[in-house]
């Protein structure tokens, strides 16, 4: 499966089609009303990509301190941080939310199942793409371990993923699914420590 980490709305609030760009996450008329997933690899590389730069998994140092500052002040507009799928649901269920720096296609699944009104998107400027894999352990067997990787991508196997949790297919098109050439696909980051301190200086930030 793939999928991506994309921004849901309240449809009633923003109207369908209503956002299109990232910059709702951070004009200061959205202050209270979003919640962003906790995570600081993709809170930079998104930052990133919302900016402009040319390669959001490799920045410069004056590159970092525009993402940091770019953070610290979208901070002052955010409610909470989340940590999960959950997390972010109930939140949003609670009341009085209305963006969302999601973790992904699945979060839009479930709240459409919980009554919300709310639409998934990849805005303009791009967003986070992710592809699951496998890897097969030493001395595991080999026959057993073919078959499943066959049973995973059969179609029928597909499309469940792609009914059930909104992800898209590798074996065929995905309904709905429209927007991997505006992803930017993960890769290892330029320093991981680096970001970690990065996104602490954000957090701890006033």
């Amino acid at each position: 499966s793939w999928g991506s980490l994309g921004l849901i709305y309240d449809v009633d609030e923003f109207g369908e089609g209503g956002v299109d760009s990232w910059s709702v996450m951070h004009d200061p008329a959205n202050a209270g009303t979003m919640i962003v997933l906790d995570d600081t690899n993709n809170n930079i590389v998104n930052t990133a990509i919302y900016l402009g730069m040319d390669n959001p998994y490799n920045l410069s140092e004056a590159e970092m301190e525009q993402v940091k500052q770019t953070l610290i002040a979208q901070k002052k507009l955010v409610v909470t941080y989340f940590a999960g799928f959950d997390e972010g649901n109930q939140i949003w269920d609670s009341g009085g939310i209305s963006l969302m720096f999601s973790m992904g296609e699945f979060q839009e699944v479930a709240l459409r199942d919980m009554g919300h009104n709310v639409k998934y998107i990849i805005p303009k400027e791009g967003g986070i793409g992710w592809l699951d894999t496998w890897a097969m352990t030493a001395g595991a067997d080999e026959e057993l371990a073919h078959a499943w990787a066959n049973f995973f991508i059969e179609k029928s196997t597909q499309e469940v993923m792609n009914e059930r949790y909104g992800y898209g297919t590798v074996t065929h098109e995905s309904p709905g699914l429209d927007y991997a050439d505006r992803l930017n696909w993960l890769q290892p980051a330029e320093d991981f420590e680096w970001r970690n301190r990065v996104w602490n200086e954000v957090k701890a930030s006033n």
